[in-house]
């Protein structure tokens, strides 16, 4: 190892010494790491380490002042190009024809150098208006990827590398905040390090961490780095492992209930949401739930850890309950304003329109911003992220409903005041707040941040909640998201107890370094994350059954491919003790879940990237969310990949919704359905399996269907017409129209839509969208492959998912928030997807949600290609079933609580060419949703012990 790596360094200083450069005036700057030399237009041209070794490469643009629009869109990005020596390491730098400056000192040791923003002038705090405002970049480019990495030092700087993201591969860090300068807040620093390997940069991390100020948990004795060395032991065996079970208790009684599921998952963690204890502030707990007050939870915890589990809890960050006895009865000064006012005029009991001068500087919030109307200098604009309309008058709470401005400055504030309310003087003080949905938010810049994030920590201290939960994370970032830095790093240096973290879309940096670290990434199997990834067990709906085993297993392999240590079960909003009782796979999901995770704790990345390769891709109508093209199933001592068969209708693929949903066709019983198979199958397979669901028939003239047309008030018939200029394929949910069909039309027993279309075979697709309370909405998709006029029929909310030229699309794909089929609000219409250069011209007439007619399936016969069996069972309406390779015929209710079963005959059909379902009698036809997979492909199971038995 010696002599390669002096190989590589004597290769290193050949080719670094092989440019020439040209002659200039040169700004060098020599640390006791690394030295970094600016040319005279202060773009950085050199960075060696303490042999002399060249680490840049080209490219590297040094600072620059990034511009942004209010809504977060880059307007300008310029270097700073002047630069003036104002002490020995210390630099000051410029944007020639600006204003902007920034001072910066430089100082480093071993492989690091760290930049220390002294100074900033030409940015003001009014620079910043919702996601907009100037903000200070630093790039290098290493002369390789990963020869240079970037690390912020404190909170107000981000190195978009927090959390378990991967590093950068070279460094970029952004100072968000330099017109930041209160005594709240520090002033900006970074470092930048050199990676020579995974062993050097850990040590590079402990310099950092024990030598230069980066954010540390709180322990007993000196930060030092025998101290930090034990630290990341004890975080890595607290984080190799945290499976959890998520737990919905409705009363003291039954939190100890959920302990033989999480044994029977082998989770670590038990996980709940806050709202099983939270009470009026952020650390005590319901009376209700917990009636001995806080000792009741922290039993609870102690019971749990007798039992093998820690707890971990969703919160909403730091908000502050309106009822919070401390900060919010009584508004206290620290909370988030938006801006202070002065009383013009007395007002009485009654009154409800006051006038107020604002403090100087304090403008009228808005979130509508209409630039004919509304002059920067009078409004600022609030995003959507923060509700207004609360503020205060003295320590009397008020609502408002409008502001407007009057001649000489005052402004005349609308108010709603229930029942006599307190008179007041001319002169009070008047504060308009933002909240967080209903919280109320503590001010980064007040003592008051300090003190929530310690109570923040402590009680996750006294309870031991083994993560930092950051939920509503973008309310703390109304001054930039540095302010949620600040609180998490507060949070973070307070906790006493290794902890994992979690955010709702924002990273957090430079707090938790424990993820950096090489040694962490070594003991747990590579790069990995604590993410949860695993399975939504719960009770399905009208708009997503209750999942089978192959979305369950879908969702677990998302979290074997990124290395989750957190292979989850359930939700913290709807699995209750109910729904582990109530759904009949249970017991065969939790063990799955166990499995999955002894497979991929066990499993190295070859293996791990393989089966990822095989099974996911990129599909462009989702973004960078990845699409499954098959899954992978634990089955005792193998993974096994099962691909599935589509139609020309529907595909083939898992789509990546909030859950990846199995794909699945549509047909009718009696009629023969012609498969199409992907590449996988074509191949060949070794075993075939079904699994599928049985559904209601309808009936066009039924008196029971209702109009939705005439709901919508458009007329019997609709002309729809589309086009797609571009050259590529075009999914746009903005071309369906929405129509209000009035009062809430209760649909749980229409759950089914036909119409009349006439077609103009241009391979566009219609789409009718089911809209719910105005928020969720299922899809119903017609692919416009046909010419003339046909009845067609859609027979599920879910279909829309699963067409080929349609899918999971916006609002339709939404299964996070559960869907309510009797309070449809709104019908949407129009073509959705159109192929390139694509143009339709299409008429509806009719459209109608049918009433559901419920008919059993008798004694079905089943086709799978070559294969022919025949069932003795009788299925209902909405009754599961599958066919396995072994010919067992299994059929459950719509909860996969299991009904009977028989068995025909070993499954080997030579082809899968077709499928049918026929009932031994005539009858009429019902519909079907159908998933026909087979098997070929397996890789061992590195976890597999055949003496494990449960």
């Amino acid at each position: 190892m010696l002599w390669l790596h002096g190989v590589m360094v004597l290769l290193a200083t050949v080719c670094a010494a092989a440019p020439a450069r040209a002659a200039a005036p040169e700004n060098v700057v020599r640390t006791g790491g690394l030295t970094i030399v600016f040319n005279s237009t202060a773009t950085p041209v050199s960075v060696k380490n303490a042999q002399g070794i060249e680490l840049l490469g080209e490219g590297s643009r040094g600072f620059t002042l990034r511009t942004n629009a209010p809504n977060g869109t880059l307007l300008s990005e310029v270097p700073f190009d002047t630069m003036s020596r104002s002490a020995a390491n210390a630099l000051t730098f410029g944007v020639s024809g600006s204003g902007e400056q920034i001072g910066v000192a430089f100082d480093g040791a071993s492989h690091y150098l760290t930049a220390n923003f002294t100074s900033a002038r030409g940015f003001e705090r009014s620079d910043r208006e919702g996601w907009g405002g100037k903000s200070v970049h630093f790039y290098l480019v290493g002369r390789e990827d990963d020869v240079l990495r970037g690390i912020a030092l404190n909170y107000m700087v981000n190195d978009m590398t927090g959390e378990d993201a991967s590093p950068q591969k070279s460094p970029h860090l952004e100072y968000e905040a330099p017109w930041e300068n209160s005594s709240w807040n520090p002033r900006g620093r970074f470092a930048v390090y050199e990676r020579v390997d995974d062993a050097i940069e850990d040590e590079t991390l402990y310099d950092l961490w024990v030598d230069e100020g980066l954010p540390h948990p709180r322990v007993n004795g000196t930060w030092d780095r025998s101290t930090a060395k034990a630290w990341i032991q004890a975080w890595t065996e607290a984080n190799y492992d945290m499976s959890n079970l998520a737990m919905v208790p409705r009363n003291l009684s039954e939190w100890r209930e959920f302990f033989p599921y999480g044994k029977l998952a082998d989770a670590k963690v038990l996980w709940f949401n806050f709202r099983a204890w939270d009470w009026t502030s952020i650390d005590n707990v319901n009376p209700h739930m917990f009636p001995n007050g806080k000792q009741g939870l922290k039993d609870f915890s102690d019971d749990a850890a007798k039992n093998g589990f820690t707890l971990s809890t969703h919160r909403m960050s730091g908000g502050l309950d309106p009822r919070d006895p401390d900060y919010c009865v009584k508004p206290d000064p620290g909370l988030l304003s938006w801006g202070s006012m002065t009383l013009v005029k007395a007002i009485g009991a009654s009154d409800t329109t006051i006038v107020v001068k604002p403090d100087a500087g304090v403008k009228i919030p808005t979130q509508k911003w209409d630039p004919s109307s509304m002059s920067a200098d009078e409004y600022q604009l609030i995003p959507n992220s923060w509700d207004l309309g609360s503020a205060s008058i003295d320590d009397e709470w008020v609502a408002y409903r409008a502001i407007r401005p009057l001649p000489g400055g005052n402004w005349e504030v609308t108010l709603e005041r229930s029942g006599p309310s307190p008179t007041h003087a001319a002169g009070a003080r008047v504060r308009g707040y933002l909240k967080g949905n209903l919280y109320f938010i503590p001010d980064p810049d007040t003592a008051l941040y300090e003190e929530v994030a310690a109570r923040y920590a402590n009680f996750s201290n006294y309870v031991r909640f083994e993560d930092g939960s950051f939920d509503g994370a973008a309310w703390f970032s109304f001054k930039g998201r540095w302010s949620f830095y600040k609180f998490a790093t507060l949070v973070y240096q307070n906790l006493d107890h290794p902890t994992a973290v979690h955010t709702s879309g924002l990273l957090v940096s430079p707090a938790w370094v424990e993820y950096r670290f090489n040694a962490v990434k070594a003991a747990l199997g590579g790069n990995f994350t604590l993410h949860p990834g695993g399975c939504n067990l719960m009770k399905g709906y009208v708009g997503h059954p209750t999942p089978s085993l192959d979305e369950q297993s879908a969702n677990l392999f998302a979290g074997l491919v990124s290395n989750t240590r957190d292979f989850s079960v359930g939700t913290d909003t709807q699995s209750t003790l109910d729904v582990y009782r109530q759904v009949g796979n249970v017991a065969e999901v939790l063990t799955t879940v166990r499995d999955y995770k002894r497979g991929s704790f066990a499993m190295g990345q070859t293996q791990r990237q393989h089966m990822a390769a095989t099974a996911w891709f990129k599909d462009v109508r989702r973004g960078v969310k990845n699409t499954a093209s098959a899954v992978w199933m634990v089955d005792g001592d193998v993974f096994r990949k099962w691909v599935y068969a589509g139609t020309a209708v529907y595909d083939t693929i898992f789509s990546p919704v909030s859950s990846y949903v199995p794909p699945r066709f549509y047909t009718q019983s009696g009629a023969r359905v012609q498969l199409v198979l992907p590449t996988a199958l074509q191949a060949g397979f070794d075993r075939v399996k079904v699994t599928g669901r049985v559904l209601p028939r309808y009936n066009a003239t039924s008196p029971q269907n209702f109009d939705l047309f005439g709901r919508m008030g458009v007329g019997p018939t609709l002309q729809l017409s589309a086009s797609n200029p571009t050259a590529e394929e075009s999914w746009d949910e903005s071309r369906l129209a929405v129509h209000s069909v009035g009062p809430l039309l209760d649909l749980s027993q229409h759950q089914g839509v036909g119409m009349f279309v006439v077609g103009d075979g241009s391979g566009g697709t219609l789409v009718v969208r089911v809209i719910c309370d105005g928020n969720v909405a299922r899809d119903y998709a017609v692919p416009l492959t046909f010419t003339g006029e046909r009845w067609v029929e859609v027979p599920a909310p879910e279909q829309g998912w699963r067409v080929r030229n349609w899918g999971s699309i916006g609002k339709g794909g939404v299964v996070w928030a559960a869907l309510n089929y009797s309070h449809v609000s709104a019908v949407a219409i129009g073509v959705g997807y159109l192929p390139p250069h694509g143009r339709s011209n299409v008429s509806v007439t009719g459209l109608q949600a049918l009433s559901q007619i419920d008919e059993p399936l008798v004694e079905p016969r089943i086709t799978v290609g070559s294969a022919v069996v025949q069932t003795n069972v009788t299925l209902r309406a909405y009754d599961m079933f599958t066919l396995d390779h072994d010919g067992v015929f299994t059929v459950y209710d719509r909860d996969w609580i299991f009904v009977s079963n028989c068995s025909v005959g070993p499954l080997r059909p030579t082809n899968l060419a077709n499928f049918e379902m026929t009932p031994r009698a005539p009858a009429n036809a019902l519909w079907l949703e159908v998933g026909v997979a087979g098997a070929g492909e397996t890789v061992p199971n590195p976890a597999f012990q055949s003496q494990i038995k449960s």
